[in-house]
């Protein structure tokens, strides 16, 4: 097993004291793509949000490249190598494609735009147009090749498919792969349940803010309670 680019410990946390994630411990090594699975409202964001700084730990640990983080802040895991996608809000509408890339890396002094541009050539026409005038699934182009400007190690992706038609999905899913291949890890956190698994190494379920079950995409797929919670299927 390669070395882990990241480890979170039992992690727990939530809004206004209200514990939303409660002890979940994910790792994600080099060259993988895990996913976080579950009902809406399970605590699969809220878990992003805690790993990357936006919220405060309630109880756990965090360790990136083999280094323990005793406070997660977003400035200091991006210089550390963690990239983070949310949901929404993930770009600038009002700036050229162009100008959205090099804000991305601006913060790591890595302006070549150029290099993102291999992995996402759909764009390279575009960069003279406002984000706002893309469609939805170039947005999400836009927003990973942004989060790749400063060279992270790791992705946190928060349901990239989101609000997609199917054959944008496919060719979202298809990115990530892409990213993968080019040596960044990724922590994707998705509703899109298959479109995940075919591209994941491991995944795992969180419900009622809890992981309930790990394991391979066939070992996912083919447990009686995900086949009953995600597919209406019922064991004979």
């Amino acid at each position: 097993m390669s070395s882990a680019v990241l480890e979170a410990e039992g992690i727990s946390a939530g809004y206004a004291g209200l514990r939303v994630v409660d002890g979940v411990s994910v790792r994600v090594h080099e060259g993988e793509v895990v996913v976080v699975l579950g009902p809406n409202g399970s605590g699969k964001s809220t878990l992003l949000k805690a790993i990357f700084g936006l919220l405060p730990l309630m109880e756990g640990r965090l360790r990136v490249m083999g280094r323990w983080v005793e406070k997660p802040e977003p400035e200091r895991l991006v210089r550390m190598g963690v990239g983070y996608v949310p949901q929404v809000d993930n770009i600038f509408p009002s700036l050229t494609v162009r100008e959205n890339l090099e804000m991305g890396g601006f913060a790591a002094g890595n302006g070549e735009v150029e290099e993102v541009l291999e992995l996402f050539p759909e764009l390279r026409e575009k960069l003279h147009l406002h984000a706002i005038n893309l469609s939805g699934g170039e947005r999400q182009m836009l927003a990973l090749a942004r989060a790749l400007m400063p060279k992270p190690r790791i992705l946190l992706l928060d349901e990239p498919s989101a609000g997609l038609a199917p054959a944008m999905v496919g060719r979202i899913m298809g990115k990530i792969e892409e990213v993968r291949r080019a040596g960044v890890a990724v922590l994707l956190v998705e509703q899109n349940v298959r479109s995940a698994l075919q591209i994941a190494t491991r995944g795992c379920i969180m419900a009622g803010g809890r992981k309930v079950f790990e394991g391979t995409p066939a070992e996912i797929l083919s447990h009686r309670d995900m086949a009953r919670i995600y597919f209406g299927r019922r064991e004979a």
